[in-house]
């Protein structure tokens, strides 16, 4: 950036020219380039296509071992491996390199370690000797692509040298791969074909470019001369030297233009200083006036600092030995009558600020007699309520557990209910019973007549037998087991005939126990549900107290916060009272800064110093409303800020 600032405007337009030629050049000339690169690598290609093509015709002809055959899809050569051993003649491939300007060869690959073998080539190594029984490289990308019988192109290093390449593999007649045919171009012999291009391309470029630059230089400086010539003009015209001559422009270019605004500003200077001399003269009768309103700012200033100190007594003079400026009259006159208005309306504040701190005193002192008495009256009304509130849990409690007797003696009758309700059902039960055990006597009857029966047919079955003899001996037995069996039932009837009338007559007694306890039970019932209904008539009547005395409590603790915010705002009237106080005092000390011209009763005048006559002002002071007073003056004592409560008149 320096190099700029240091160059002429000519120098830095060629430069820019320069290097804008420069680059669309270099643009160009890269973008042919890169053109004819691309051919070249197109031309290439067309000639490793031709090779390719070139030995699948020639091959077929020069060994019996190779075959002809349509191309796979992708490939060019199409060649065929057949039986016997491929033999190629070195001329051959050294044709073929001539007329296609490519290297060529032929692979055979061993089927034992699949390496592909140089049969033929015109490849050289190093040392000029054919490249024939060398192996392409296993670890590279064509082995790899001809193994898998794919067409590899690209660019590979071949016994040291690198070349642009296009493999093709060769299959025999069971599609499997055993051999390769090569076509390639050393990447030097492309690169030196390039480079030749660049250096015939860039010499006559380089010319053409230089010639244009210099051409372009001698013509920048001969068209900025006009330019020179008009910078020597200015830096005249800024000295102060306006005589200078310019030439008249002819060219209507932008020089010219800039030429005819040179004179036109010429022109224009002339004319300014000519506006210069004659505001040379005004500013002297300026000088004047200046002079006499620096005595009336003095004089305004002088008063002004009197009365931000508060003296109110001196107003400006206008001596005759230096009168004020008669300009300036109506303005001394108008200060000096607003400095008689004030000092009159400070007198008056003065008063005013005297009655109101009086005043405040008597109101303090009331207002702390006032919160004393509301302090004492809260406080009785907050022990009734406490006391109230006690009283009003004692009740609630009281029917609430009214509330649970009444729901206990709803359970017991209910439970009544239920016994009256099982010892009517025991009671048919038992006759129940009664019945049963009748006919069980009844069955026990019939049993003893079959006991007595069977006895009966006993004992004539005995004398049947002993009538019989011998021959009715067992008869007689089984008779007189028969009859045993009849006693010992009958035995057994007559004793549970009698158990079963000791269980009726016990029936009959526990019968007659029910019903009586039936009885008892209703009676118990009856006086349940009256003992129920009076229970809940109590827990009815509790209730009804309870909400009585909530709302007792409620208006008892409602008249608790009246009395309570009562107090408080009588302790914040009387802190009101004490701030207004307070602040009478401090505008008494503010107004004692004030020095004012005081007239007695007999008007004569009283203060340090004379003042002149002026219009009187009536100032009324208006009192109003005392709460909003004292609420700002509360709020004042707690922001410690003064403002203005709305107590007194505008003036």
């Amino acid at each position: 950036m320096k190099i700029l600032a240091r160059m002429s405007l000519s120098t830095k337009i060629v430069t820019v020219f320069s290097m804008a030629l420069l680059m669309l050049t270099v643009t160009l000339t890269s973008i042919y380039i890169f053109k004819r690169y691309n051919e070249e690598l197109a031309h290439m290609s067309e000639r490793l296509h031709g090779a390719m093509i070139y030995l699948a015709e020639v091959l077929p002809e020069e060994t019996s071992a190779l075959n002809g055959a349509a191309p796979r899809a992708g490939a060019l050569s199409g060649l065929v491996r057949g039986e016997g051993t491929v033999f190629i003649r070195a001329e051959l491939f050294d044709r073929i390199s001539e007329v296609t300007g490519t290297h060529v060869t032929y692979f055979d690959r061993n089927p034992a370690s699949g390496e592909f073998q140089r049969i033929m080539t015109s490849v050289q190594r190093p040392d000029g000797s054919r490249a024939v029984g060398t192996v392409l490289d296993p670890n590279g990308p064509a082995h790899a692509a001809l193994v898998s019988g794919n067409i590899f192109a690209g660019r590979v290093d071949i016994i040291g040298t690198p070349y642009d390449t296009l493999y093709e593999p060769v299959f025999d007649s069971n599609g499997r791969v055993v051999g390769s045919v090569f076509a390639g171009v050393p990447q030097a012999q492309f690169a030196a074909t390039i480079r030749d291009f660049v250096m015939a391309l860039l010499l006559p470029v380089l010319g053409i470019l230089i010639l244009t630059v210099a051409g372009g230089y001698l013509f920048v400086i001969r068209q900025m001369r006009p330019l020179r010539d008009l910078g020597h003009v200015v830096e005249r015209l800024a000295a102060r030297d306006y005589e200078i001559a310019i030439a008249e422009a002819t060219a209507v270019d932008d020089i010219g233009a800039l030429t005819r605004a040179c004179i036109e500003l010429r022109d224009d200077l002339i004319k300014g200083a000519e506006v210069a001399r004659k505001a040379a003269l005004q500013d002297a009768e300026r000088e004047e006036k200046s002079t006499q309103l620096t005595r009336v700012v003095d004089d305004l200033r002088s008063g002004l600092s009197r009365l931000a100190d508060g003296d109110l007594t001196m107003p400006i003079p206008s001596p005759a030995e230096n009168p004020f400026p008669h300009e300036h009259e109506p303005l001394r006159q108008s200060y000096n009558a607003a400095v008689d208005r004030v000092n009159d309306m400070m007198g008056q504040v003065t008063d005013i600020a005297r009655a109101v701190r009086d005043s405040s005193s008597e109101i303090a002192s009331a207002s702390r007699d006032l919160s004393g008495r509301a302090e004492t009256q809260a406080a009785t009304l907050e022990e009734s309520a406490a006391a109230l509130t006690e009283l009003t849990e004692s009740v609630r409690s009281t029917a609430e557990r009214a509330t649970r007797a009444q729901e206990a003696s709803f359970g017991n009758r209910t439970g009544a209910e239920r016994g009256s309700e099982i010892v009517r059902e025991a009671v048919t039960a038992m006759q129940g019973i009664e019945r049963g055990s009748e006919q069980i006597t009844r069955i026990i009857g019939v049993i003893e007549d079959i006991a007595f029966q069977t006895n009966l047919l006993a004992l004539n079955a005995g004398v049947e037998a002993a009538r019989a003899g011998e021959a009715g001996r067992g008869f007689a037995v089984v008779a007189s087991e028969v009859r045993l069996l009849a006693q010992r039932a009958s035995d057994s009837a007559r004793e549970i005939k009698g158990l079963i009338s000791e269980s009726t007559q016990q029936v009959a007694e526990g019968s007659a126990l029910v019903r009586r306890t039936g009885e008892s039970l209703a009676e118990i019932l009856g006086r349940a549900s009256e003992a129920a209904n009076l229970v809940a008539d109590i827990a009815l009547a509790a209730t009804e107290q309870a909400r009585g005395l909530a709302e007792v409590n409620s208006g008892v603790n409602q008249l608790d916060h009246v009395t309570q915010q009562n107090s408080a705002a009588a302790e914040e009237t009387s802190a009101a009272a004490v701030t207004l106080q307070s602040r009478s005092e401090d505008l008494m000390i503010a107004l004692s800064h004030f020095r004012i011209i005081r007239a007695s009763q007999d008007g004569k005048s009283l203060g340090v110093a004379p003042r002149t006559a002026g219009p009187e002002v009536a100032v009324e002071a208006k009192i109003v409303d005392w709460a909003p007073a004292a609420a700002n003056a509360a709020r004042s004592a707690r922001t410690d800020k003064l403002r203005l409560s709305g107590t007194w008149a505008e003036f």
